[in-house]
């Protein structure tokens, strides 16, 4: 095991493949932008404050060195910062990786800065408190690579400890204690940086985990659902989804005092066609009639009913409507060219149909009783044809 293999053992760091890594860095994007807007608000906002005070202090002369030199670096972090602003904000929001790069660049200008300004106030004193929290405030907030942590972190300190060499007017085991702190420091906020990143990518791949099991629970639930509803020979809704739910959906056509349409279809001289070819052919027939029927019907519901009994309930279909849809129906059997035990006689069906305004009192049974009293109508008087109730003459 090599040494990379090794500390990414120890940071558990998460494989990610490129279709992943794409869906990660757009979402770490995603977080930058929301954080880093305040944050760069601040920062304009705290260089102004400085200059202003460094103003204030010096009765706006700048007489001092230092105050100019401040005030300088006051003035570059200030610039830079309103340019990362205005880059960003005209930067395409789908740009993930320049919204990455970006951060990075001015996350690496930030140490440098901060740095600068430690190893000037060196010449006053030893106290490394800012650059400090600069290396940790990045560590713990920016996202980076591993490699991108050991560059950004490592390089400003090597730089710094040799700077401390020129700034620094301590001698002594003050001037090697701030040596040693810096370096400290530097794989302090290596470690942080890599372990931040190990945590975002492993937490990133349990999420995607958690996802994926929830979406093959919710796929298997809707399989079930779907066995549960649909009749297993012909596709259709079997009785048991029909008994729970008619209510339902004639109360949510009443509730707009619309119009309902109930076909009750029944397989002419199916049980005939049953005992002469056999109960495997029959079964092919309930399937091919039930797959025709779904295919011709744009919205609603076809249920097996019972047998070779098929109905299908439309809401809000009006009379019209509902006879062309019978004539559809009735044709798209016909046109099967299925013969049957009786000679010269192809396969069809009857139907029988009933169409009513549905208000609140309305029964959908009574409904349904109409469109089968109309299918009795229909088997008795020829059948391969279609009736409405309303047409009967008692």
């Amino acid at each position: 095991m090599n040494l990379f293999d090794t500390i990414k053992s120890f940071f558990n760091m998460a494989y990610l493949n490129e279709e992943m890594e794409k869906e990660f860095l757009i979402e770490e994007s995603k977080k930058i932008i929301k954080y880093m807007k305040f944050i760069l608000f601040i920062i304009p906002v705290f260089q102004i404050y400085n200059i202003i005070h460094t103003l204030i202090y010096t009765d706006f002369t700048l007489r001092s060195v230092a105050s100019k030199v401040y005030t300088v670096f006051y003035i570059i972090m200030l610039i830079v910062s309103l340019v990362v602003i205005l880059i960003g904000v005209n930067m395409d929001k789908s740009n993930y990786r320049g919204i990455i790069n970006l951060q990075f660049v001015f996350s690496f200008f930030y140490i440098f800065w901060i740095a600068s300004v430690t190893l000037y106030d060196q010449r006053v004193g030893n106290n490394i408190s800012q650059y400090v929290t600069g290396m940790m405030f990045i560590g713990l907030l920016v996202y980076m690579t591993p490699i991108q942590a050991v560059f950004i972190f490592s390089i400003p300190a090597i730089l710094f400890v040799v700077a401390l060499n020129i700034f620094d007017k301590t001698t002594g085991s003050q001037h090697y204690g701030a040596m040693v702190s810096t370096i400290c420091i530097a794989f302090s906020a290596i470690f942080i940086s890599v372990y931040k990143f190990s945590r975002e990518r492993q937490s990133f791949c349990e999420k995607k985990i958690i996802i994926s099991q929830k979406n093959e629970i919710e796929e298997k639930n809707k399989m079930l659902k779907n066995l549960l509803e649909h009749d297993s020979l012909t596709g259709l809704y079997n009785r048991r989804f029909f008994d729970e739910n008619i209510d339902n959906i004639f109360k949510s056509v009443a509730v707009g005092y619309g119009y309902i349409s109930i076909f009750v279809i029944d397989i002419d001289n199916f049980k005939l066609f049953n005992d002469y070819f056999g109960h495997q052919k029959g079964d092919d027939i309930l399937r091919i009639v039930s797959q025709t029927i779904i295919s011709n019907i744009k919205y609603g519901y076809a249920v097996r009913y019972g047998g070779e009994e098929i109905c299908v309930v439309v809401p809000n279909m009006k009379k019209g409507d509902a006879k062309n849809l019978s004539c559809v129906l009735l044709n798209s059997i016909r046109n099967l060219n299925i013969p049957t035990a009786i000679e010269n006689v192809n396969l069809s069906i009857s139907l029988g149909v009933h169409t009513e305004k549905v208000y609140k009192y309305t029964l959908w049974n009574d409904i349904f009783e109409k469109a089968d009293k109309a299918l009795y109508y229909v088997k008795n008087n020829g059948k391969n044809n279609f009736m409405f109730f309303d047409d009967l003459n008692f």
